[in-house]
């Protein structure tokens, strides 16, 4: 299990924790919103390349989407998780392995917004 962190990609469907948010958000996380979450294992050494990548992203994302409205495709969540590959991950005593582990994380208002996200993504160049 030494190599249990593939890069993957899951369809999540997230239902509401029963707590509101901090602030005034419009849109809210609830039963039938649809997430996507993709991780990678990315070694040291090429760490900018994956930094070049996330940017591009938020580019995309930030030109593309929006975050309140009705207009799609709308983005209740983005999150980008960054973390060195540990050893033992449930001992961060020891060491790191040379990776460095992203993950991304995206939730939409439902289906209709996550296939509006993937014909985005598919159109750019």
């Amino acid at each position: 299990m030494k190599n249990i962190y593939l890069a993957l990609l899951s369809i999540l469907l997230f239902a509401s924790c029963g707590q509101e948010p901090a602030g005034e958000i419009e849109n809210k996380i609830k039963l039938g919103s649809v997430g996507f979450h993709v991780a990678f294992k990315v070694p040291n050494d090429s760490i900018q390349r994956m930094e070049d990548f996330l940017k591009t992203h938020q580019n995309f994302m930030r030109e593309t989407h929006h975050v309140k409205g009705e207009l799609g495709p709308l983005v209740l969540s983005y999150a980008v998780f960054k973390a060195p590959e540990l050893n033992n991950p449930l001992d961060p005593n020891s060491g790191e392995t040379g990776n460095t582990l992203y993950g991304i994380t995206e939730i939409y208002n439902g289906p209709d917004g996550a296939a509006a996200h993937m014909e985005l993504g598919q159109q750019r160049e």
